[in-house]
């Protein structure tokens, strides 16, 4: 029986949870205000500052938006031509930024598309862009193959970037009937889909998952809610559970809830990092804990009757 403690001992220590959260937590910021006025100084900065915060435990994505794209040239509110501004400020502090295209549902001519993805990863702002969000992403799947040669574009450009699509819904639709693309395919198209833009209130109360999103890599997945008027933590839980890596959420209101960031941010960010570290025990780690211990009493029972004890 010493043995058998020994072993049930060794098993405990296997299978105690490690300290950091089965799925981590990362901020995606559309950032659209210009640095220069507004909302935008405060935003800007506070975003400088948190990427460069030493006791962060989350990656800080933001969406930067010059001109509803990148515009006919550089902005020298985020770059001089020196090269120096808030956009290079955030990405030297830690933080991982994305250029803003607009597709028109699809509706965008792919070179129009593909001369902003190369404003941004060639031209004006080349060596300053981390990825592409593109914003206005049809869910219809007879469109996947427009998507699919955008992130290859992207990709033929800079071989890094990554991509973001936003359709703001889990719906997917297939009015034509084509059978060329599923859903599967659809939520491949690009590295990250925002399957989710809209208020709280529809987070809490009409979200809708399909089996298309189950499963998936969580760095797939990014929801962005807003007219949050309070933080509320247990978003965070919410959206892991809905398989998402990346979120943000903020108290600011239509009709452009990303001109400023919410007045909670202070408390929404660390209430990110302390989710990255809590601990929570694998299923697989407690289905073993089980399991051991079933088979050490089983044990425990033969060798006490093999000594003559009931």
């Amino acid at each position: 029986m010493r043995l058998l403690k020994k072993l049930l001992l060794t098993i405990l220590v296997a299978c105690m949870p490690s300290i950091a959260h089965s799925a981590s937590m990362n901020i995606l910021v559309p950032a659209y205000a210009n640095p220069c006025c507004g909302g935008g100084p405060n935003m800007w900065s506070s975003l400088i500052s948190t990427a460069g915060d030493a006791n962060r435990n989350f990656e800080l994505h933001a969406i930067f938006n010059p001109a509803s794209g990148p515009g006919v040239s550089r902005d020298p509110n985020y770059l001089d031509n020196s090269g120096n501004g808030p956009l290079n400020d955030f990405r030297l502090a830690g933080g991982i930024t994305y250029g803003y295209v607009a597709t028109g549902n699809a509706t965008r001519s792919l070179d129009d598309v593909k001369a902003d993805v190369n404003a941004y990863l060639r031209g004006d702002y080349a060596g300053f862009v981390d990825g592409i969000f593109f914003d206005e992403m049809s869910n219809d799947l007879a469109n996947v193959g427009y998507y699919k040669e955008l992130h290859n574009y992207a990709k033929s450009l800079q071989a890094s970037a990554r991509t973001l699509g936003n359709p703001g819904t889990t719906f997917v639709n297939n009015p034509s009937g084509q059978s060329t693309f599923n859903a599967s395919d659809y939520v491949n198209s690009l590295e990250t889909i925002v399957s989710f833009e809209n208020t709280n209130d529809e987070y809490a109360n009409n979200y809708t998952s399909f089996a298309y999103l189950e499963n998936l890599d969580s760095r797939k997945i990014a929801h962005i809610v807003h007219t949050q008027s309070v933080w509320d933590t247990t978003l965070l839980d919410k959206a892991s559970k809905r398989g998402a890596e990346f979120l943000f959420v903020t108290d600011d209101i239509l009709p452009n809830p990303y001109d400023k960031l919410p007045s909670y941010w202070g408390q929404f960010t660390s209430d990110v990092s302390a989710f990255n570290v809590t601990a929570v025990p694998e299923p697989s780690s407690m289905s073993l804990l089980a399991a051991a211990i079933s088979a050490l009493v089983i044990a425990g029972k033969s060798m006490s009757k093999e000594r003559g004890q009931v």
